[in-house]
């Protein structure tokens, strides 16, 4: 069911998975922002610092919810009432000016925007839930899932997003350089600093410029560069 006449909260609490504090990627002003979810007991909508929507039963309105109760993640699917509610609350965010110059750098013409997902920080030794998920979704990334869908667009670029740049040469070498379009591959790109956080931050934004969209149907990154594109970006999810 559509959510009315609900509040937006951010419940936001800085941590070893997201390095960085609502204020570093947003302005703050005017927002209701939350460290503590025992501290929002009414009936809202929230923004999580793992980028994921939410009400306040807990239940996560993304991605997965999509492509299981609807069968796709086609816009079609989705109750358009939904999309309005969501993509309304999207817009009160205000993105810092910095962060949106280097996203207006970048123009996206003949492009498709291609998230790989390794899952590579996965690592046995983390005992964070995030870390625990990585390691068994690691099990089932094959970037032939991935070039299967690339060979498809023989007259497309492709901008590459990834939490594995070790992959870049290897598509590189497929495609060619002149098809393999990232930003600089040596950039901080880890979620324990507020640079690596915003680096991430600009790649998604990036991406939600293009009109068609791969990524892995279990990624929340996926999930709001398809939001931050208002929607309109065909998804071809990796499952």
């Amino acid at each position: 069911t559509c959510m009315k006449n609900k509040d937006f909260k951010i419940l936001w609490n800085k941590n070893d998975v997201v390095g960085c504090n609502f204020d570093d990627l947003f302005d703050s002003t005017g927002m209701s922002i939350y460290s503590d979810g025992s501290e929002i007991c009414d009936t809202h909508y929230e923004l999580h610092n793992d980028w994921r929507w939410s009400d306040n039963n807990g239940s996560y309105i993304d991605v997965p919810f999509y492509y299981e109760k609807y069968n796709d993640c086609k816009k079609s699917y989705i109750p358009l009432e939904l999309i309005q509610e969501h993509s309304s609350n999207l817009k009160k965010l205000k993105i810092k000016d910095d962060i949106l110059q280097k996203v207006n750098e970048y123009s996206m013409d003949n492009m498709i925007s291609v998230q790989i997902r390794t899952w590579a920080e996965g690592n046995p030794n983390q005992t964070h839930w995030c870390y625990k998920k990585a390691n068994k979704r690691r099990m089932r990334y094959n970037i032939d899932k991935y070039t299967k869908v690339m060979d498809s667009f023989k007259n497309k670029n492709f901008f590459i997003t990834t939490d594995d740049y070790s992959i870049i040469d290897t598509l590189i070498s497929k495609y060619g350089k002149d098809r393999i379009i990232t930003r600089d591959i040596s950039l901080n790109r880890d979620r324990v600093s507020v640079d690596g956080m915003k680096n991430i931050f600009i790649d998604m934004l990036i991406s939600s410029k293009n009109k068609i969209l791969v990524g892995d149907y279990k990624s929340s990154f996926t999930e709001l560069t398809w939001w931050y594109g208002g929607c309109n970006s065909k998804l071809i999810l990796i499952k």
